[in-house]
C-alpha cells in the first residue's frame, strides 16, 4: 500500500506549469538507476534479511521485568542474522538503544511493549537505504521504532510499522519558504516518493553507518 498524505509548500507551486521542459535521462544514467534499484531490492530478499521480515510480535507473560527481558532477547535475536550489515560501533549503539528501551526502571505502564515487527522493518529499511549517516532513534508510545535525520533546520522522521510499512514526515525550507510532505508506503517505494526533496543530504553525510 502506498498513500501520500500531503505535500505542501508555502508561497510557491510545486508542479511545473504548461510548457515547462520535460526531464530527459541519458541511457547510461537511467541504466545506473535501474541497476541500483535492482541491487537494493535484492538486499531485501537476501536470506537473513528476508527471514526477519517474517517475524511476529511475541506475547510475554509474568512480571513487567520478565516481559521486558523476554522482549529484549527477541530484539537481539532479530539483529543477529543481519549484524554483518552494520559495523561494530553501530551494532554496539543499537544494542545500547535496545537495552535502554527495555529498562524496567524507566518503563511507563501506559506504553506498549516495543514491537519486534517494527524493529524488523527498521532493520530492513536501514539495510535497503544503506545510509552513511546514523539516525536518531526513538520509540513511540505504540511500541514502534522511530528514526530521524536532520540537516540544519530540515529533517525527515520515519515511523517503522509492521509488514515493511513506513510512515514518514519530511520538512524543509526552500528559497525561504517552508514546505512539508508525508506519506505511508512500503520500504521500496520511499526513494521514489521523497526523491524531489534531495534525500541524500539527510542520509549520506557524516560517519559511516554500514559496511
Amino acid at each position: 500500500m502506498t498513500t501520500v498524505i500531503a505535500v505542501q509548500r508555502k508561497g510557491a507551486e510545486l508542479n511545473a506549469g504548461p510548457g515547462s521542459p520535460a526531464l530527459s535521462w541519458g541511457a547510461s544514467a537511467l541504466s545506473k538507476v535501474v541497476e541500483k534499484r535492482i541491487s537494493d531490492l535484492q538486499k531485501l530478499t537476501a536470506a537473513g534479511v528476508s527471514m526477519i521480515g517474517k517475524t511476529t510480535d511475541a506475547e510475554p507473560y509474568g512480571t513487567i521485568e520478565n516481559q521486558l527481558r523476554f522482549k529484549l532477547t527477541a530484539m537481539k535475536q532479530l539483529l543477529t542474522p543481519v549484524s554483518m550489515y552494520f559495523d561494530q560501533s553501530w551494532r554496539r549503539e543499537l544494542i545500547e538503544k535496545l537495552d535502554r528501551f527495555h529498562d524496567v526502571e524507566d518503563w511507563e505502564d501506559d506504553r506498549q511493549f516495543p514491537s519486534e515487527r517494527s524493529f524488523a522493518t527498521f532493520l530492513r529499511t536501514i539495510i535497503y537505504l544503506h545510509p552513511t549517516k546514523r539516525p536518531g532513534i526513538g520509540l513511540s508510545a505504540q511500541g514502534h521504532f522511530l528514526a530521524s535525520w536532520r540537516r540544519e533546520s530540515d529533517r525527515i522522521v520515519i515511523e517503522f510499522l509492521p509488514n515493511d510499512e513506513l510512515k514518514w514526515v519530511l520538512s524543509q525550507t526552500v528559497d525561504g519558504d517552508r514546505e512539508s510532505g508525508a506519506g505511508i508506503n512500503q520500504i521500496h517505494r520511499l526513494p521514489d516518493l521523497i526523491a524531489g526533496y534531495k534525500p541524500d543530504r539527510f542520509f549520506n553525510d557524516g560517519e559511516k553507518l554500514l559496511s
